[in-house]
């Protein structure tokens, strides 16, 4: 599995980590992460989904950025699995969250 961030510089490459360094990433960093998903909107066809969510995150109480998550998943037995994905990351500019402030 990948993720792939995708900034609002257009001339920046998008970032893709395999999903062993991203929890290797997260496992070092001694910050409290706050990540929240609403809305979400998924489409179906057999065995493959796709689910779409904005999201606002946060760090050691301090918002960070917001953007869209963007999931691919495939059905593997009766279960679903990630295969990969993929975000946006705006620094500014986010629309309120309809969740209001974290707690």
């Amino acid at each position: 599995m990948t993720l792939t961030a995708l900034s609002d510089d257009p001339s920046a490459p998008p970032r893709v980590t395999e999903l062993n360094e991203f929890l290797r990433q997260v496992q070092a960093d001694s910050g409290r992460f706050i990540e929240r998903l609403w809305s979400p909107q998924a489409l179906v066809d057999d065995r493959l989904a796709t689910v779409w969510s904005p999201y606002d995150f946060y760090r050691d109480g301090e918002f960070s950025h917001c953007g869209i998550d963007a999931f691919h998943l495939v059905r593997m037995g009766s279960s679903w699995k990630v295969a990969s994905v993929a975000y946006t990351v705006h620094p500014e500019n986010c629309a309120d969250s309809p969740l209001g402030p974290p707690t």
